[in-house]
């Protein structure tokens, strides 16, 4: 975990992928582990299902569920509550190599994108009926997506390149930075920046970009932070903490490095 300001990091976990915030601010999600943000103390999450993301209120989690299409078994999106009552499976999109799924701001949908039907595609659930209309049009696909801060767009990278957006309501795509390179890992929650990776003497540092896709500043500046192959650059950063002051990534440290 780092601040904002790139200082203060601290390590939560050795082992780890994918991890998400409460809403509140008050703990990370590490698998299935609680984690303290201040503290680093952990207790074992209360849920069978995992999360893969938690809705504005708390209340209900998000995750990957088992499906089943003409006798074959399919991966899903799926939602229950904080208590593990009401498991529902949404979807019947046969999911491959998932990409992101995140609750929308006001907690009503779920993005989600994924590797379906062979190419990358991005999709908004209904979070009650579990309707899924694709945001993408035939022959675009994109990866990274992310919600806007008011939940009116979404910001991806597409498969070939390129910041853009796509308006949610009329499914209009817009190139925002057709040369912007690297993984985009989140949107921050007051809507003005993006976080993202940028090189610098021959490693990648998190760095945040506003919404043109134009350096703002340089987070962090790590040794152990990616060099050539010794490092796996993930697609999945945890947003900026709700009270936007931190964000959190992982990865896998070379030998020899603590």
């Amino acid at each position: 975990i780092v601040n904002a300001d790139g200082r203060r990091h601290a390590q939560l976990a050795k082992h780890g992928a994918n991890p998400r915030w409460l809403p509140d601010g008050s703990g990370v999600i590490v698998g299935p582990r609680l984690v303290d943000p201040d503290t680093g103390a952990s207790t074992e999450f209360p849920t069978d299902h995992g999360v893969s993301d938690v809705s504005p209120d708390g209340q209900w989690y998000a995750t990957l569920g088992s499906g089943l299409a003409a006798g074959v078994a399919t991966r899903e999106v799926a939602t229950y509550r904080a208590d593990g009552s009401e498991y529902r499976v949404l979807t019947e999109l046969d999911l491959g190599q998932l990409n992101s799924l995140e609750w929308a701001p006001d907690g009503r949908s779920l993005l989600v994108a994924a590797r379906i039907g062979g190419g990358n595609r991005i999709y908004v659930i209904d979070a009650e009926d579990g309707a899924a209309v694709a945001m993408l049009p035939d022959g675009e696909e994109g990866y990274d997506a992310h919600w806007s801060a008011d939940g009116g767009s979404i910001y991806y990278i597409g498969d070939r390149g390129g910041l853009r957006r796509v308006d949610v309501v009329d499914r209009s795509m817009h190139v925002i930075d057709r040369w912007f390179a690297g993984h985009l890992f989140a949107v921050s929650p007051d809507g003005k920046y993006l976080l993202s990776e940028s090189p610098w003497e021959g490693q990648a540092d998190l760095a945040a970009f506003d919404l043109s896709g134009v350096f703002v500043s340089r987070i962090t500046d790590h040794e152990a932070l990616p060099r050539r192959a010794d490092w796996f650059i993930p697609r999945h950063l945890l947003p900026v903490s709700p009270v936007r002051t931190r964000a959190m990534t992982w990865g896998m440290l070379r030998d020899g490095v603590e």
